[in-house]
Formats: structure tokens, C-alpha cells, sequence
């Protein structure tokens, strides 16, 4: 096998394990930041203080899957492109190197044991559990929130399938990386069911709430799904060399229309940037990040532009420049996704703006200080106000 071939048949499994590892480093990000602020989101996600994940353990876990993924891209690369033979080939062909940090980072998510925070890893699946049996579960905001990361997670997901598929059906003895690429429909369903569950948890909101609110929701993604629909239904509508005939225009402005309903409600009712005055009238709320408002509309809305570019245009050239744009807005997606978690985390503290609670306020968050230094500044800081 040539090895342009070798290493094309490895950018699912780098490409897709990159993207979940990054997931977890913006989180943890995002956890130390809105620890700063107090905002409680140990009581608003349902975490056990007794078992949740510090944002410094939740750095060093995704420091651990970094340094894993990168150790297993150097020796790949090594053996593919520069001849270094780390591994013998009759004890692991090339090929078989993603697949088996692949099977590893199966094995350590769903490992029962209890290493690498099983309660998290658990929780997590927990959650997941409850999207996809949506609508026939209460919804609870932790459900809620993973939900919409899954919808920002579709290309890593895809990634996976095609991965699995790809080793599993012994294609990678060939190198027939056709095979697995064959049924188009096998990605337009899997980008399809993130958005199926989040609109019947709407459904399922809007039943046991009678807010009017939930149905405003359940057009949101209803609108993204008839995208998703007329995107797959006709593929010659990515093309550069596609005539824009009438449907295709109409298309590419039901794609706009999709991107500003998903970023309005991002303003004005996950991030509750704004609210109606006795009058009436919208007016700026305050909020937590007062200082990143304008920065956090603007980076949003570019977010979820550059997320719809890829149902509109292919790139001409190789096909790694194919995959590279889809990483690269794989990438821009999680980062939005993390930007939109912290300030609807801070959102959720005030407001309880999806009515998940029955009181509106929460207690502020005192930092559990088992994983800081005693002298550790930041503590002293957040403890004692706002920072």
C-alpha cells in the first residue's frame, strides 16, 4: 500500500478521538471560569460534589488521552512516512496502530473499574442514555446540556462509525476505504439523530411544562433537521460546480434561516442577553460575563456560519483538503460549544431559564479546595466574592 493511502485511512480515528479529547480540555476550561464566578453548576448538572471532577483533574485527564493520541500519531507517522520502525510489522502492521488506541479509548470510557473518574465517565453515559430514549424520559437539564453537545460532536461521531466499520469489517486488510463509504446515508443519520433527540425532548418539555417556549425550541431543530434533509437528498448542492438553480437557492437560504434561529436563541434565551423591559422592549440583561458580551455574539454567530459552510461548498483539491476543512470546522464547533456552555451555565445560576427548577436561585458555589494548593490564590478570591 502506498503510504498517502496508509495515512488517509487514519485521519477518521485521529481526526475523531482529537476532536472528544479537545472537548474535554475546554470543559475544563470552562469549569475553572465559571468556578471563578461562583456559578454553581455542581447543583445545576446533578453532580455528586463527592465524586465531580476539579477542573485540574479534568486538565490532567485530557492531558493524559493528548499524550496518548500524540505517542500513537508519532509512532504511525514514524513507521508510514520516515520508515522508523518503533513496532515490528509482524507484531502490529501499521495499518492496526490507530485501531489500537481506538480500542483503547473504547475500553477506558466504558471501563467498569473504578480508574481514569468513573463516576463522571458514568454520569456521562447516564446522560446519554436519557437523549436517546427521548421523548420516554423527564428531561433534566444535565440531559439537556449533553444533548446539545452531541449535536456539536456529529463529524467526530461519523469519524467513529466509519472507523469502527472500517476495522471491524477487516477493510483495513486492503486498504478499501470504499467500503465503508459505500451508503451515504449511514452519516446523514447519524447527523440526523442529535437533532431528532433534542426535538423530542422539546416535545417531552413542552408536555410536562405547557410552555410555549419548548415549541419555539422544537422549530429550532425541526428547521435544522429539513436542512440536514435537502442537504443529503441532493449532494450536488456542495459542489462549486453546481448550477444555483431556484431549489438550490432556496436551500442555501433555508441554511441561512437555520444558522440565525439557532444563534438567536442562543442569545436571547440560552444566554439571556437580553430581556423585555415594562414596555416591552428588549433590553441588555446583566449577566456574568459582562465583559465578553459582545465577543461571545460575534464569535457564535461565526461559529455556527462556519459549521453550515460545510453543507454548502466542498473544497477543491485533494482529498485531504476535504478532510482538513471538515476537522478544522470540527474544531471551530467544540469551541463554540464550549464558549456556549459557560455562559449558559452562568445563565442557568441567575435565570432558570428553562424552568428545570422550582425556585429560581441557587446557592453560589464554594470551591472544594481537596485538589488546590492551601495558599492557591484563586481559592481565596472566589471564596470570598466575585473575581
Amino acid at each position: 500500500p502506498s503510504t498517502e493511502d496508509l495515512m488517509y485511512s487514519a485521519v477518521p480515528v485521529f481526526r475523531g478521538t482529537a476532536v472528544l479529547i479537545l472537548a474535554i480540555f475546554l470543559w475544563g476550561m470552562v469549569s475553572k471560569l465559571i468556578e471563578r464566578k461562583k456559578c454553581n453548576y455542581v447543583v445545576i448538572l446533578d453532580l455528586d460534589p463527592r465524586t465531580k471532577m476539579h477542573w485540574k483533574q479534568t486538565l490532567s485527564f485530557g492531558a493524559f488521552w493528548a499524550a496518548a493520541w500524540l505517542w500513537t500519531w508519532c509512532i504511525f507517522t514514524a513507521h508510514v512516512k520516515h520508515h522508523v520502525v518503533i513496532i515490528p510489522e509482524h507484531v502490529l502492521p501499521p495499518v492496526l496502530i490507530p485501531c489500537v488506541f481506538l480500542v483503547f479509548f473504547f475500553f477506558m470510557a466504558l471501563c467498569p473499574f473504578d480508574i481514569l473518574h468513573r463516576h463522571t465517565r458514568w454520569w456521562i453515559l447516564k446522560q446519554f442514555s436519557d437523549v436517546v430514549c427521548s421523548p420516554f424520559v423527564a428531561v433534566t437539564f444535565a440531559a439537556n446540556f449533553i444533548g446539545d453537545y452531541m449535536t456539536s460532536t456529529v463529524k467526530a461521531f461519523i469519524d467513529l462509525q466509519y472507523s469502527i466499520c472500517f476495522y471491524g469489517s477487516g477493510a483495513w486488510r486492503t486498504l478499501d476505504m470504499g467500503y465503508c463509504k459505500q451508503n451515504p446515508w449511514v452519516p446523514f443519520f447519524i447527523t440526523l439523530l442529535p437533532l431528532t433527540w433534542r426535538l423530542l425532548q422539546c416535545i417531552r418539555r413542552f408536555k410536562d411544562t405547557n410552555a410555549r417556549m419548548h415549541l419555539a425550541n422544537c422549530g429550532k431543530y425541526a428547521t435544522s433537521i429539513l436542512t440536514v434533509i435537502i442537504g443529503a437528498w441532493h449532494p450536488d448542492y456542495t459542489s462549486y460546480y453546481t448550477d444555483w438553480h431556484v431549489v438550490r437557492v432556496l436551500y442555501v437560504l433555508l441554511l441561512v434561516t437555520s444558522t440565525l434561529y439557532s444563534w438567536s436563541w442562543d442569545i436571547f434565551m440560552d444566554w439571556g442577553y437580553f430581556t423585555r423591559d415594562a414596555e416591552g422592549n428588549w433590553v441588555p440583561r446583566p449577566i456574568v460575563f459582562e465583559r465578553a458580551r459582545t465577543f461571545n455574539v460575534v464569535a457564535d454567530l461565526i461559529g455556527r456560519s462556519a459549521w453550515a459552510y460545510t453543507l454548502i461548498v466542498k473544497p477543491p483539491g485533494s482529498r485531504f483538503s476535504v478532510e482538513l476543512l471538515v476537522f478544522l470546522t470540527a474544531l471551530v464547533e467544540i469551541v463554540r460549544r464550549s464558549l456556549w456552555a459557560g455562559v449558559r451555565l452562568g445563565n442557568e445560576q441567575f435565570n432558570n431559564t428553562s424552568q428545570y427548577r422550582a425556585v429560581k436561585d441557587i446557592p453560589l458555589l464554594q470551591l472544594d479546595t481537596r485538589c488546590l494548593h492551601a495558599n492557591d490564590p484563586e481559592v481565596e478570591q472566589a471564596n470570598t466574592g466575585f473575581a
